[in-house]
């Protein structure tokens, strides 16, 4: 087990709320959807890193593929959904960057989903390793 370190996790934490700046920033630009989901995002991540981002290197090995995996199927089933017309994306919301006929906001959302979960299951993993 790596030694704590509050130095990382307050970095990692503040990373996290620079994000939320950022989405407010976003947000106020007119870019509603990235800046609500970056402001959104922001904060649980914060207190994801702030409880334990020191402790996720060990975990690394399955947490890129946690997030990478399921991210690439998303955006796949995603833009065939897309194509085949069974959704589509108000233009005026998004900042006009894409990923292949995804808008970078979508790709963004999967990515961060993933990440809540994948860096919440991987805290929760070393928080069951701890002793009593």
């Amino acid at each position: 087990r790596a030694p704590r370190s509050a130095a990382a996790r307050a970095c990692a934490a503040l990373g996290a709320l620079g994000m939320v700046a950022a989405g407010v920033f976003a947000f106020r630009e007119g870019h509603t959807y990235l800046g609500s989901m970056l402001a959104w995002f922001g904060v649980p991540l914060a207190v994801q890193f702030a409880w334990g981002a020191d402790q996720l290197g060990r975990h690394v090995h399955a947490i890129v593929p946690g997030i990478a995996l399921p991210t690439i199927i998303l955006c796949v089933v995603d833009t065939l959904a897309v194509q085949q017309g069974t959704w589509f994306f108000d233009e005026g919301a998004l900042v006009g960057l894409r990923v292949g006929a995804l808008p970078l906001e979508e790709v963004v959302f999967f990515a961060l989903t993933n990440t809540l979960v994948v860096v919440g299951l991987a805290l929760w993993m070393e928080l069951r390793e701890q002793p009593a």
